[in-house]
């Protein structure tokens, strides 16, 4: 810091670079359309949902773990609740492909590709009717 001729301080440090925003915006992503067997499976289990008091209910861990590795082994979709990190709670209708190492691996159709979901934020399992 250095004073000016009036006596006011002034500072004398670099001022911080700047650098200028992107003017390129990211593309657009399309989400592939889902199938209709994808589709008639989700409203299954939604209207499964639907008619269960209170929209589900929330399932001892075992028992959780149980179902998702019935429908991974016989391919049935199932409509989990899941809390994610922030603590938002959502509904998912899943394909379960494995059950391994305290994650869910499963097909998310909505993505169109398999995700991972920890168990211990699995709050609800509800099977298809299929399953």
């Amino acid at each position: 810091a250095a004073e000016d001729p009036t006596g006011a301080i002034v500072d004398l440090r670099r001022r911080g670079a700047r650098v200028p925003a992107n003017p390129l915006r990211r593309p657009v992503r399309t989400l592939p359309r889902p199938n209709p067997e994808s589709l008639a499976a989700t409203v299954s289990i939604l209207r499964r949902v639907a008619s269960t008091p209170l929209g589900g209910v929330r399932v001892d861990s075992a028992v959780a773990i149980a179902l998702l590795q019935q429908a991974a082994l016989h391919g049935h979709e199932v409509l989990i609740g899941y809390v994610d990190a922030a603590g938002v709670a959502t509904q998912r209708a899943v394909r379960p492909l494995a059950v391994r190492g305290g994650q869910l691996i499963a097909w998310d159709s909505t993505q169109g590709r398999p995700r991972e979901f920890a168990l211990h934020r699995v709050t609800s399992v509800i099977p298809s009717e299929s399953g």
